[in-house]
């Protein structure tokens, strides 16, 4: 389980950094399958108060990273419980905010985004993972 959080909290990151660092830069973001990547990223719904989604999303990924480290460390029970208690609350809040964005691509944009799409399913990856 540890492994695969690293694993997944590192994809999670990159994909979130290079959709941040492409926005920031104003260059187009591609699609492998061609999809509508650059409309659904820079799209009215792409930031939450003011913030680009991709922020809280890199700072959901540092906690992830963070948690798997403090984890691997084997301390005290204590430590342990409170940081597998903030990694199922952080997991559930974004899972809930992926679902919700997923929605808006689907219900609202009629677009689909590949790099959103499979942020989600890493958030759904550890959503699992952090409650087995």
């Amino acid at each position: 389980m540890i492994v695969s959080l690293f694993i997944l909290s590192f994809l999670g990151l990159g994909i979130s950094a290079h959709l941040l660092s492409k926005k920031l830069k104003n260059e187009k973001i591609v699609c492998f399958l061609g999809q509508d990547c650059d409309n659904v990223v820079k799209s009215k719904y792409s930031k939450t108060l003011g913030i680009p989604n991709e922020v809280p999303g890199i700072l959901f990924y540092l906690v992830v990273f963070g948690g798997v480290l403090l984890l691997s460390q084997g301390k005290e029970m204590i430590v342990d419980l409170r940081v597998i208690s903030l990694l199922r609350i952080s997991a559930v809040l974004a899972s809930l905010a992926s679902f919700y964005l997923i929605s808006i691509q689907v219900f609202k944009l009629k677009m689909w985004c590949e790099y959103c799409i499979a942020s989600a399913i890493i958030n759904g990856l550890i959503l699992i993972l952090v409650f087995l």
